[in-house]
């Protein structure tokens, strides 16, 4: 028999489950009130695949045509394993990378948001996934603006921007792969752009062709004829296709490997870490060029690391200027105490580099870096590092994968 305690405890569970039950309603109502049916209930409207839906009612008047651009794939990353902590990451299974042709959809420039004017969804492999619609990168506000049309019949290609690393290995690719689709297309650019990616794209474009081809829009457009390239759902995992085709397009050529470069955030607002003065100066009596990416062009970015032969930075963006190197290449990465993501690890192995961590302490997160232990970074350098002769020009070995 069940005693009276239990009982209560039975009856008290369940009111808790009723009363939590009815909050999320009253909440989502709220939310559906005041934003709208998309951005009210995120979890409702997000289609994760236009694929999976593309025989529904609702999208097939949008839907122009699907092709498969890349095949799905499974890359290994060659980590010296034993070497490195289990939060390194290994391997990646990349689904089929899509390109949809649409019509008749709304989409923001400045994030490459796109969502159907009518019915309440929002197109998630337009921004990767749920969690950035939801979470970081604060997007809600732009299923609120009222699009405007475009009258640009032809196909239109987004470009939107973003934090530099997503740019250049989410957002860039996606863009120069539209065009190699479709030739005609034009590009829509939000009003207003960082200096790398109007120098990035005027590299990239024929010079002639730049006033014909770039559109520029403020807020949210409706636009008649869309390409939409998938985004990847897991950030920070590069497909193989996408650094071919940036190094194919930007440093088609490779040079000789003899500069020793050091990347600096010391004049970045964004993860500086205490006493990297210090350790510009060790590295400078080293033979290293102490370099601010910050300071200098797209242009002036790629020369420099085509000719790296050795980089050494702090975990940051401006690791991600290493994918420029044509010649063999040593990539040094400190971790300040509290910093860490594996994603310039699997760049560099994916290139074909050598890959060299230095971890300053044993956290994995903290708001701010800790300072920086300089004699045994530098220390830890002189272990291994040593002043090179310049190498051959040379394309370093291919990308490790495997399909399955």
């Amino acid at each position: 028999m069940p005693t009276l305690s239990s009982l209560l405890r039975g009856r008290w569970a369940l009111l808790s489950r009723l009363w939590a039950r009815l909050r999320v309603r009253a909440t989502r109502a709220g939310s559906r009130w005041l934003l709208g049916a998309r951005a009210g209930d995120l979890a409702y409207s997000g289609l994760r695949s236009i694929e999976e839906v593309s025989g529904r009612e609702f999208m097939v008047p949008h839907l122009i045509r699907i092709d498969t651009l890349h095949p799905p794939r499974t890359v290994r990353y060659a980590f010296d394993a034993p070497a490195l902590p289990r939060y390194f990451r290994q391997h990646k299974a990349f689904a089929a990378e899509l390109g949809y042709e649409l019509q008749d959809v709304c989409v923001a420039p400045a994030s490459g948001l796109a969502w159907l004017p009518e019915a309440p969804y929002v197109l998630l492999e337009s921004i990767g996934c749920l969690q950035r619609l939801a979470g970081w990168a604060d997007l809600v506000p732009e299923l609120l603006q009222r699009p405007t049309s475009l009258p640009e019949p032809g196909p239109v290609i987004v470009c939107p921007v973003g934090p530099f690393y997503h740019w250049l290995f989410e957002m860039l690719p996606a863009v120069l792969l539209a065009r190699q689709w479709h030739p005609e297309a034009r590009l829509l650019l939000p009003a207003t752009t960082p200096a790398y990616v109007e120098q990035a794209l005027r590299r990239a474009l024929p010079a002639e062709d730049w006033d014909r081809l770039v559109l520029r829009a403020a807020g949210a457009v409706r636009v008649p004829h869309l390409l939409l390239i998938a985004r990847d759902d897991m950030s920070g995992f590069v497909r193989p296709e996408a650094l071919r085709l940036l190094r194919r397009t930007f440093v088609p050529d490779p040079a000789p490997a003899y500069r020793h470069v050091y990347i600096s955030r010391r004049h970045t607002a964004n993860r500086a870490a205490a006493r990297e003065e210090a350790l510009e100066a060790g590295l400078r009596e080293r033979g290293f060029e102490v370099v601010y990416a910050e300071r200098l062009s797209f242009e002036e970015q790629i020369a420099l690391l085509r000719e790296a032969r050795t980089l050494v930075g702090l975990h940051g963006a401006g690791l991600s200027h290493l994918v420029w190197a044509t010649g063999p290449l040593t990539v040094a990465e400190i971790f300040p105490d509290g910093v860490f993501n594996d994603c310039y690890a699997r760049l560099t192995v994916s290139l074909g580099f050598d890959y060299q961590p230095y971890f300053c302490g044993t956290a994995q997160q903290h708001d701010q870096p800790g300072p920086l232990p300089v004699a045994d970074i530098l220390g830890w350098l002189d272990g291994w590092w040593r002043p090179a002769t310049p190498v051959k020009a040379g394309i370093s070995t291919p990308l490790s994968i495997a399909t399955p």
